[in-house]
């Protein structure tokens, strides 16, 4: 596996290389600066410190989002309104150059794995963004969800099954729920993932939770999933 770490600070960028490689032996890391970088470079995954203010860092994140790359943002920048726009790029972590050493590599590991990690100091403002500001009256909810669902995008049972995500079921309690096997259980969450274009479970249900096709989510099981660390 290969991974590309991008960042104009030099010293940053070498000692958190010579970091990584310490740590994960198997694993072969390259490092650019943004300056240097260009569209020829290659890798599983990239580690990218963004900054709004600074348009390469963006084209390099939309580049790699674009190709289906995950992106692991890495940075100092973690103020709300800048962090939910880089969020919105589908990003695989958002990790903080605050963050000590084992939690580092804690976070990588996850990732690595193909789940998602975000800081706890992120994760708050997806938290804020994507649930405090969808209570409404409960018939406003029903009402606005009932027809805001596009047709032919799912079958009535994976619109089930994705109500049921939301709600912070897994595949097991899904399969109990419908009196499903846990084998059709999962093989309609995948279906879901894959025709929403996302890489889990917890980016479906954010996406339908913002275009308002599921209701009532379970705002405390499903911030568990969020804040991974």
């Amino acid at each position: 596996m290969k991974v590309l770490l991008i960042d104009n600070e030099v010293m940053f960028r070498n000692g958190i290389k010579h970091l990584l490689e310490l740590h994960f032996e198997n694993v072969e890391f390259g490092e650019v600066s943004i300056d240097d970088w260009d569209k020829s470079m290659k890798a599983d995954y990239i580690i990218l410190d963004v900054n709004l203010r600074d348009t390469c860092s963006i084209s390099i994140l939309k580049h790699y989002t674009n190709l289906g790359i995950p992106v692991i943002v890495f940075t100092s920048l973690y103020e709300k309104s800048a962090s939910l726009k880089i969020l919105k790029h589908n990003v695989a972590g958002y990790l903080l150059k605050q963050m000590e050493s084992g939690e580092l590599f804690k976070a990588l590991e996850l990732i690595f794995d193909g789940e998602r990690y975000y800081h706890r100091n992120v994760s708050t403002f997806i938290y804020t963004e994507y649930f405090q500001s969808k209570q409404n009256s409960e018939e406003r909810i029903n009402q606005e969800y009932k027809y805001n669902r596009p047709i032919n995008l799912l079958t009535k049972r994976q619109w089930q099954v994705l109500e049921l995500l939301a709600q912070g079921y897994n595949n097991m309690e899904i399969s109990e729920q419908l009196h499903i096997s846990d084998k059709t259980a999962k093989n309609h969450v995948y279906t879901i993932i894959k025709r929403f274009n996302m890489r889990d479970r917890l980016g479906v249900v954010l996406y339908a939770i913002g275009k308002k096709w599921v209701k009532d989510p379970n705002v405390k099981e499903l911030q568990k999933q969020v804040t991974n660390i």
